[in-house]
């Protein structure tokens, strides 16, 4: 258990900008880089002899970013991005020339009426799926109508979490199960006769296919419904390698962490018969946890704070949760700590810090 005790600087990205970053995502393999900020730009980097060099950039929207996702690497290199303009684009790395690549827009989702919070693409390689959580309380799930052509897509899924609503969104990392999500709600509504939200602040939802097509989304799962309950400000659904549940992480302003532990079991037609969650441990913060981040083997979670501390914790088949390491940026603000998923041989996982220039 000591191999994770000391954390090591490996390196350090600077952007030249004195803009905010609000989002970085390494792509499958940990060999590009996109970052997205206030200035309403898009950067990718590309790691060369040990150092990142930023290899694109582009103005991509009329308001600050908020969110990236790439997707799976058997459709190319796409990402989408999400903004307070209230829109969301699909990107994709093309080639204009023998020498020279060029990131082009595919696609404009529909406008929305209120900004998007949160947008992701399923892990699942066969089909090309992206949801894009609103703060309305609505997630809208996209898949194109050809995936020969992205340009084109298919009129969105409605999912209504409910009038608190939505901040955040995770999928089931599992491709060999039916797509799913974890959602996390806003702390808007409270049921004035039962004194409790009217949905909870955390819910599940997931859906069949059949031939080849998505089925409705059904809530399967909720939770958190006492007034208590803050606002969720993160959720992650955990790889699952060598466990025969999963895990799932959430943090919220009510400044804890919590570890769910959850079931979920298929019918004989490989659809989804019922799905339960078990709170499985409990940690409390000294300040609002912000973003949260598993490793790839589901064994490890690193979680930042808005006190610009970043703390690891490892776990064990018990469920039993060990904080390894705290690291605190000390230079400037910190603001956000995401982990890598790369396949190089000797790379397990690594961090990049996004840190807020002083003004």
């Amino acid at each position: 258990g000591q191999i994770y005790q000391q954390m090591d600087l490996a390196g350090v990205v600077d952007s030249k900008s004195e803009a905010f970053i609000h989002d970085i995502q390494f792509n499958y393999y940990g060999d590009f880089l996109a970052s997205c900020c206030s200035e309403q730009k898009i950067a990718i980097w590309e790691k060369e002899k040990g150092n990142w060099a930023k290899k694109h950039e582009w103005k991509a929207h009329d308001a600050p970013i908020y969110k990236l996702s790439w997707a799976n690497p058997s459709f190319g290199n796409i990402l989408a991005s999400c903004s307070f303009d209230k829109t969301v684009l699909i990107w994709s790395e093309q080639i204009v020339a023998s020498d020279k690549n060029e990131w082009k827009l595919l696609a404009k989702l529909p406008t929305f009426s209120e900004r998007v919070v949160d947008v992701k693409f399923s892990p699942q390689k066969e089909s090309l799926t992206l949801a894009a959580c609103v703060s309305w309380g609505k997630i809208y799930i996209f898949y194109p109508k050809d995936l020969l052509n992205l340009s084109a897509w298919e009129k969105p899924l409605e999912v209504d979490v409910g009038k608190s609503g939505a901040t955040c969104l995770s999928w089931n990392p599992n491709i060999y199960q039916p797509r799913m999500f974890i959602v996390g709600c806003d702390d808007k509504e409270v049921d004035p006769r039962s004194g409790k939200y009217s949905e909870g602040m955390l819910q599940v939802w997931g859906c069949s296919e059949k031939d080849g097509k998505l089925g409705k989304f059904e809530k399967y799962c909720e939770l958190l419904k006492e007034p208590e309950n803050k606002s969720m400000t993160d959720v992650a659904w955990a790889p699952l390698v060598g466990r025969s549940y999963h895990l799932f992480a959430t943090t919220s302003k009510n400044r804890q962490l919590i570890i769910w532990s959850g079931i979920i079991v298929l019918n004989v037609e490989g659809g989804i018969e019922k799905i339960s969650l078990s709170q499985a441990s409990l940690l409390a913060f000294e300040f609002i946890p912000w973003r949260l981040t598993w490793n790839i083997t589901g064994s490890m979670l690193v979680v930042s704070d808005e006190k610009n501390k970043i703390h690891t914790f490892k776990f064990n088949s018990l469920h039993e949760c060990q904080e390894i390491a705290t690291i605190s940026a000390i230079i400037s603000p910190l603001s956000l700590i995401h982990i890598s998923e790369p396949t190089r041989r000797y790379a397990i996982s690594y961090a990049v810090f996004c840190l807020k220039k002083k003004t």
